[in-house]
């Protein structure tokens, strides 16, 4: 028979077993009860944001711990960890982060839901739930599925693409330039901020590889 005991603090939750240990922290602490309205931050004012609230960081958690408790209480476990990046999965959830010295980025789905972690400063982050409406990104006119079919790929595109699906062992490097808008500065409240959370675009990308 195993027996379980659990300890509650504000950190997180620790669970202990005979026979092995399981180990979860809350790596945010939600500012629930903030007199500052959301809105005075730059990154709550998004067009896709559900609800934004403030939020207090342990980035030491990313950094070293083996598994993450998110807000709503779902645990993690490390997937991969590199010198400014950490991966956590669970069967139903991801979570990617990325930082540069105190500046963090990061982006969690759990079935279905998307959250957004942001910078908003110094010491200061945003925890951003997405919507997931996206019912006008899905609509289209069969008059513009029909301009919007793919052409046929050439012969030499088409023997490209095999020897792609062939060769899995050639390392490729793709360079890559990034514009953005003024109005996609303007949602954060510095440069190291947005230049943190570009990363973490990279960072997502390169999970498909």
């Amino acid at each position: 028979k195993t027996y379980f005991v659990m300890a509650s603090h504000l950190l997180g939750l620790i669970f202990f077993s005979f026979g092995g240990v399981v180990f979860g922290q809350a790596f945010l602490t939600l500012h629930t009860n903030s007199t500052r309205t959301a809105k005075a931050y730059p990154g709550c004012s998004q067009a896709d944001t559900e609800y934004c609230e403030r939020a207090d960081l342990d980035l030491d958690i990313l950094k070293k711990n083996d598994s993450i408790k998110l807000p709503d209480g779902t645990f993690l476990q490390l997937r991969q960890r590199e010198e400014n990046s950490a991966v956590f999965q669970s069967e139903e959830a991801e979570a990617v982060f990325t930082w540069q010295g105190d500046n963090v980025a990061g982006s969690v789905h759990v079935g279905g839901q998307s959250w957004i972690l942001q910078g908003c400063g110094e010491d200061c982050f945003l925890w951003i739930k997405q919507t997931s409406n996206w019912t006008e990104e899905t609509s289209i006119s069969s008059y513009n599925a029909r301009i919007l079919d793919p052409l046929e790929p050439s012969s030499a595109m088409t023997e490209l693409m095999a020897r792609g699906e062939a060769d899995s062992s050639t390392m490729v490097t793709y360079s890559v330039m990034i514009w953005y808008t003024p109005q996609f500065r303007s949602t954060f409240s510095s440069d190291s901020d947005m230049m943190v959370f570009i990363d973490l675009i990279f960072t997502e990308t390169n999970q498909g590889y």
